[in-house]
C-alpha cells in the first residue's frame, strides 16, 4: 500500500469532475472546501475546529479532502498510520 500511495494522490489529485474513489476499504471523497466543511461539521463533536481542509472518518471509513496534494497525502497517511492528532479523537 505505502508504494502505492504516491500513485494514488497523483491519480486523486489529478481528476477532475470524479468526486468519489475507492482505497482498500475506505471511500475518498476529494470536494470543495465547503462540502469537505459541511460533512466535518456532521461527525465532530469535541474540540471542533472551525474549517478543515480534510479529515478522516475512522468510523465510516471515509475521507473527505480538497483537491490539494498535500492535504490528500496528509489524510491517506492517516488511513495508513492512523490517528496522529490529539486534537482530532473524536473522529477515531
Amino acid at each position: 500500500m505505502k508504494k502505492l500511495i504516491p500513485l494514488i494522490i497523483l491519480l486523486l489529485s489529478s481528476c477532475a469532475g470524479i468526486d468519489t474513489y475507492k482505497v482498500g476499504d475506505y471511500s475518498v471523497n476529494i470536494t470543495s472546501k465547503s462540502r469537505v466543511n459541511e460533512e466535518y461539521q456532521k461527525v465532530c463533536i469535541l474540540n471542533c475546529v472551525r474549517t478543515v481542509k480534510g479529515f478522516v472518518n475512522y468510523h465510516k471509513k471515509e475521507m473527505w479532502s480538497v483537491a490539494s496534494t498535500p492535504v490528500i497525502m496528509h489524510e491517506i497517511k492517516h488511513i495508513v498510520e492512523g490517528n496522529f492528532h490529539e486534537k482530532h479523537a473524536s473522529l477515531e
